[in-house]
């Protein structure tokens, strides 16, 4: 069984990769030639989009963890919740200066909502004893 803090900052890194990786093969789509071409232009997207999602994981989704766990409220539809919010915060952020969209604020709330799922499933404490 992992430490708490190994799978808190196992659950961050997760929960950033998925979004980066669905921002990656959302934008990977439309440029593909094929399986292989998407495949290998998701997993370099991922990559890179990991600079702008990681930032995002930690400054939000952390303090969202701890506030939840204060609270005695961390479930996973709490965070699936607080994972849209965070969503919604980031696609605010970036669409700042120009007019939102709500086709990208209900993309980046569904990509929050399976980070904060991610984010917990990988968490939670072990239901299983190990004798």
């Amino acid at each position: 069984m992992r430490s708490e803090p190994m799978r808190i900052a196992l659950g961050l890194l997760a929960a950033a990769g998925v979004s980066a990786a669905c921002v990656s093969a959302t934008l990977s789509s439309q440029y593909a030639l094929g399986l292989f071409d998407w495949l290998g232009k998701t997993l370099i997207g991922a990559g890179a989009f990991l600079v702008f999602s990681l930032p995002a994981a930690f400054l939000l989704g952390l303090p969202s963890f701890f506030l939840l766990r204060a609270l005695g409220l961390l479930r996973w539809w709490t965070g699936t919740v607080a994972g849209v919010c965070a969503g919604a915060v980031v696609f605010l952020v970036f669409s700042y200066p120009g007019s939102p969209s709500f086709k990208g604020l209900s993309m980046f709330c569904a990509m929050g909502a399976v980070s904060g799922f991610v984010f917990w499933v990988i968490w939670r404490p072990s239901q299983i004893e190990v004798r």
